[in-house]
């Protein structure tokens, strides 16, 4: 359902958007046969309804025992992961 079909409406001005950008947002106008000002509004309602899923912070590992700078040191002169 479009915004102007049942709702109240408000303008709404993109300034110096690129021009590749506005040449897609023609281009897929005409192939759906909509005013660009049309086609933007369903490219807005679509992005808007897909939310990225919020990133999870990772766990903190807890170590059984201090690492030692002597382990580390070692360890990277082994070639160790």
């Amino acid at each position: 359902m479009h915004a102007r079909q049942t709702q109240q409406t408000k303008d709404f001005l993109i300034r110096n958007m690129p021009i590749a950008l506005f040449e897609q947002l023609e281009q897929s106008a005409r192939e759906h046969r909509r005013s660009n000002t049309q086609e933007a509004i369903v490219a807005i309602e679509q992005g808007l309804s897909v939310r990225p899923a919020p990133l999870k912070r990772p766990q903190r590992l807890e170590f059984s025992k201090k690492i030692s700078k002597k382990f580390v040191l070692d360890a990277i002169v082994e070639g160790r992961e």
